[in-house]
């Protein structure tokens, strides 16, 4: 039995923002442009940098460097050519890339490429801004002192589908330009308790009444406490506040709402969720949220029972005495990709709603 062939290698995962949109606007005039650009400044690039085009993957592209300093030569090369024709052109919808590199151990098959290495530069391309580019902790700490260019700590991130948080760092064109892209809010992850249990269950009812929970009680009462949708979560949602008490009102009145309508349905069919409360300041990226505040409402979501929360002691301490919900004291915790530990608070409604005995996942 042959042994796979594995390599060390430079991994660019690239992808065209809002493809699908300018697809629908104008799809010859987006193929055009697309080829446009690969001929006269990505392909050109590559070459330069002795970069290998893996594969094209619809609209976006896989390439691979042996030297990590050349890929991200080759990027900031691409990203910042783009960005002055789009200043030259008098288009309302220029190409726009979003760029991932990551520096890692792959498995090699033909001409493809696998593993870790290339969903960690798939899920920083996720990351990185519009006409920027996201790294990895690795790559930054390898070129660090070898590029004149300026990257910005993003902090550990949670990749999705991958096992640790991954230290971030991005560039952009404007990197330094726009300092204000920081503030302090409450963030709120969702997630739907035994969700894959349920799918197997009954898929069909279950992402109907996903569905129906979503639009008329958690936008309603997003709105209601002056909150914003960040982004689905597949099962959950996270969701911004602009201070703990806004956070925490949507919190209690959500669950309440959700256990009421869920009360008729078998204990075993219940739609709950578990709920995770941080507060403290966020990197804010074309409407995304990053940074620790982040992780911790991730994690503190995990910890929660199901039909109830779990909040961080910055939203205990903002919110202690203000509510009338019960607060107690699960001790401190040290969070995966957390560098501190967190005092972590049980919040549930000063009356139990009835929910019945649910499991935890």
């Amino acid at each position: 039995m042959a042994r796979e062939q594995r390599r060390l290698a430079a991994i660019v995962a690239a992808d065209v923002v809002g493809y699908s949109r300018l697809m629908g606007r104008d799809e010859a005039g987006t193929l055009a442009a697309l080829k446009g650009l690969r001929k006269n400044v990505v392909d050109p690039a590559i070459a330069a940098h002795n970069g290998r085009l893996v594969k094209t993957t619809g609209d976006g592209l896989l390439l691979e460097f042996a030297s990590v300093v050349e890929a991200l030569r080759c990027v900031i090369e691409v990203q910042t050519e783009i960005a002055t024709r789009r200043a030259d052109m008098a288009s309302d919808q220029p190409i726009t890339l979003r760029m991932g590199v990551n520096l890692g151990d792959v498995i090699v098959e033909g001409d493809d490429i696998l593993g870790d290495g290339v969903n960690v530069a798939a899920r920083l391309q996720e990351l990185a801004p519009p006409g920027g580019v996201a790294v990895s902790g690795r790559v930054h700490d390898d070129v660090i002192d070898r590029l004149e260019a300026h990257f910005e700590d993003l902090g550990p991130q949670i990749l999705k589908n991958i096992a640790r948080p991954v230290p971030v760092w991005r560039w952009s064109p404007n990197v330094g330009s726009s300092a204000a892209r920081h503030r302090r809010a409450a963030v709120v992850i969702t997630d739907v308790a035994r969700f894959s249990t349920l799918m197997k269950l009954d898929a069909a009812t279950t992402l109907a009444t996903l569905t129906s929970l979503r639009r008329e009680i958690i936008d309603p009462l997003t709105r209601r406490y002056r909150g914003r949708l960040v982004k689905p979560l597949g099962d959950g949602e996270m969701l911004e506040f602009p201070d703990a008490a806004s956070a925490v009102g949507f919190v209690l009145k959500m669950q309440k709402a959700v256990a009421l309508r869920s009360a008729a349905a078998p204990v075993e069919r219940r739609l709950v969720y578990r709920v995770g409360v941080g507060l403290g300041d966020v990197f804010v990226l074309d409407g995304d949220l990053l940074g620790e505040g982040v992780m911790i409402a991730h994690r503190l979501a995990g910890l929660a029972e199901p039909g109830s929360a779990c909040v961080s002691d910055a939203v205990h301490r903002e919110v202690h005495g203000k509510i009338d919900a019960e607060l107690v004291a699960l001790g401190e915790r040290q969070l995966n990709g957390v560098e501190r530990p967190v005092v972590v608070w049980g919040l549930q409604a000063a009356k139990a709603s009835a929910q019945g005995n649910l499991p935890r996942t």
